[in-house]
């Protein structure tokens, strides 16, 4: 596998880019087109794939908001299922929280994540503080400062 990340905003994107995007988060998470994608604020973290392809494949995504309340959330975190097992996941949150700490420093994340995701975040220094449930699959709310994780490192 031959990734390379790119991050943009939705008005940044080609037609194709955008198609390739929303069928990956609904094949993966079942999310589609929403406001939020479209704020500009909002950045786009792709992981694309040019192995053995004329144009290349999106293998996985995370979607970096700026909220109204100063909280910086990373939502719609998805990969293709045939990459699991390959630190993709991993990879794609890591570009995402390098990206949000040079941004913002010195804003809390939080993520709304399935449970058995936990220990991801967590070895990135999130904590869970509840489970709210969404349709009856349990999820994991967690907050880190992102120069607590990332530090002087954001730069390197």
């Amino acid at each position: 596998m031959n990734t390379y990340f790119a991050v943009t905003s939705l008005a940044d994107m080609s037609p194709l880019e955008v198609h390739k995007l929303y069928k990956l988060r609904v094949d993966t998470i079942g999310t589609g087109i929403d406001d939020a994608d479209a704020n500009p604020g909002t950045h786009h973290v792709l992981a694309w794939d040019h192995t053995d392809r004329p144009s290349p494949e999106l293998h996985g995504y995370a979607r970096i908001l700026p909220t109204s309340t100063g909280v910086l959330e990373v939502t719609e975190l998805s990969h293709l299922y045939a990459v699991d097992g390959s630190g993709l996941v991993r990879d794609i949150l890591d570009n995402a929280l390098r990206l949000a700490a040079e941004r913002y420093p010195d804003r809390d994340v939080v993520v709304t994540a399935p449970e058995d995701l936990q220990g991801l975040y967590e070895s990135f220094g999130f904590r869970s503080y509840g489970r709210p449930g969404d349709g009856g699959h349990p999820m994991i709310l967690s907050t880190t400062r992102l120069h607590a994780v990332y530090g002087d490192k954001v730069n390197a």
